[in-house]
């Protein structure tokens, strides 16, 4: 889920890294805009909470958001889940 200007806005996570994401997006984001991102990672309890920077878009509901203030424990996390279910 992504909260862009005061709304929720749902959204499948088509890429992930330790440093953002690639989406698709119900409505489209806004390119340089600030969002706040959360989501679960599967097969995990973990929640990912932060706040995120959308540093592309593609018009077309697609969008990559960059993470920012991602907490050392969350960004460890994460990059564990990655080691263990991402593709390699």
């Amino acid at each position: 889920m992504i909260r862009a200007n005061d709304q929720k806005v749902c959204a499948i996570v088509f890429d992930l890294t330790a440093q953002g994401m690639a989406v698709r997006a119900a409505e489209t984001l806004v390119s340089n805009s600030l969002v706040d991102v959360w989501f679960s990672l599967p097969y995990s309890d973990r929640t990912i909470q932060c706040e995120g920077e959308v540093i592309w878009t593609d018009g077309m509901g697609r969008a990559g958001v960059r993470f920012l203030g991602l907490t050392d424990e969350a960004r460890r996390g994460l990059t564990e889940w990655l080691t263990q279910y991402a593709p390699a």
